[in-house]
Order: structure tokens, then sequence, then C-alpha cells
């Protein structure tokens, strides 16, 4: 590996520690640096995912555009690339998703969160399933169309159970309660 790899890798490392701590200027300036160093690697899943935690950082920030462009560009690698794995896709997609219903575009979002809610059936990842199929739901659900409303709703709690995750059954029991309201 290169030196110019292992200082992207360690300033990727820096900005999810300084994320995790709450720093979000220090992670940002991390990530910024990894992605600057990862374009001159031969490495493009290593530049995909610091871009889509890069991504994540801006929305978080508030900053939608510079998000959409992290996400936008961590897709078209992982899309290329037959090495990526159907997880950190699926991953990509949801960031996009939430930035998409932040954002205010729903049909957009709708869109992406079934795509990540197929990509974690196959991942075989329940948890991702749940939160998925919950939001595709309420999408759903805001827009007037209530036909597979249920059937989301229901598909959403199996797989919460299946992941023996309390926090995902207890969103899936938000959106569950905000419906039948």
């Amino acid at each position: 590996m290169s030196d110019r790899f292992e200082r992207a890798v360690a300033r990727r490392e820096e900005g999810e520690r300084l994320r995790k701590a709450g720093d979000s200027d220090g992670a940002l300036l991390a990530y910024l640096e990894a992605v600057a160093l990862l374009r001159d690697c031969d490495a493009p899943l290593k530049l995909a995912h610091t871009l889509r935690h890069l991504g994540d950082v801006h929305r978080e920030r508030g900053d939608l555009s510079d998000a959409a462009d992290c996400y936008a560009e961590a897709l078209g690698l992982y899309r290329a690339s037959p090495a990526a794995s159907t997880l950190d896709l699926a991953d990509a997609v949801r960031s996009f998703a939430v930035l998409q219903d932040a954002a205010g575009d729903a049909a957009v979002a709708e869109v992406l969160w079934d795509e990540a809610r197929s990509l974690y059936r196959r991942a075989h990842v329940p948890a991702g399933v749940a939160n998925s199929a919950s939001r595709v739901a309420l999408l759903r659900w805001k827009r007037g169309e209530r036909a597979d409303v249920d059937a989301l709703l229901t598909e959403a709690t199996h797989a919460a159970h299946d992941a023996d995750d309390p926090v995902a059954l207890e969103k899936v029991d938000e959106i569950r309660n905000l419906i039948d309201a």
C-alpha cells in the first residue's frame, strides 16, 4: 500500500472517531482530506465508503446539496464495482433516501427506500428491512396510497423481530401509531 493510501485511511478513521465524539467540524475536515487522498489511489470502494460518510456529515450539518453530491458519487462507484457488497450498496441507498426525505422529495425517497429494502433483504439484514419497509409504508400513507401499507408494516414488524432489535421495533411501532392515529 502506498503512503498516500495509508494517510487516507488514517484520516478516514479520524473522521469516524471525531464524528462519534460529536465534532462535526473536525470530522468534515478529516473526511474531506481522506477523499482528496483517495482520489489519487486505486481504491474505488474505499473512496465510495468515505464519500458516503462525508455525505452523512454534510447531511447532519444541513448541507443537503453537498451531501447529495457525495451520495450520488458513492452510489455510482458502488454500482460500477462488481466487488461492492450488497450491504454497502444498501447502506448508501439508505443514506440517500434519508437525505431525500429531509429535502422533502418524497417520490425519490420512496423509490430509494424501496430499493434499500430489497437490498437489505438480499443481504440478510432484517433491521435494514424493518427500517426501509416502515419508511416506504409511511411515504405511501402520506400520499394516500393505502393498499399495501399494512403489508409493509407487517413486513417491517417481522423483520424487526427477526433482527431481535428493540430500537428497530420501536421505530416501526412509532410509524404504525402515526398511521393508525
